[in-house]
């Protein structure tokens, strides 16, 4: 959903090195991931933005382009906006239930964007 969301909007580019593919090499990719920061951040619109395979899954280096972009996507300050909250979650984790709902949620919304 959030994939969609950016590649509409942004014309399919890749929030950490910049460059545009289809969106079929596109994939969720959290600047906090949910093994840093628990599900705090796992589905909040700023975290999750469209990236390349190659920034999400491979490059260490990707969250230097990813927190500049952020911050110019939404505003100065974001990329620190996400740490913080990050750093005052509570290690408390979802129910199952919550889980579940979050995700149909986030598919309601793809649903609404696809043709």
């Amino acid at each position: 959903m959030r994939v969609m969301e950016d590649f509409i909007a942004y014309d399919g580019q890749c929030i950490s090195c910049g460059r545009k593919f289809p969106i079929t090499s596109l994939q969720g990719g959290h600047f906090v991931p949910a093994s840093r920061g628990g599900f705090t951040l796992l589905f909040h619109p700023t975290n999750v933005n469209a990236e390349c395979q190659g920034c999400n899954g491979f490059d260490q280096m990707h969250l230097i382009g990813y927190a500049r972009n952020l911050d110019k996507r939404y505003g100065k300050g974001t990329a620190d906006e996400l740490i913080r909250i990050k750093n005052q979650a509570t290690a408390k984790e979802w129910s199952a239930q919550r889980y579940l709902d979050e995700a149909a949620i986030c598919r309601n919304r793809y649903l609404e964007l696809v043709p």
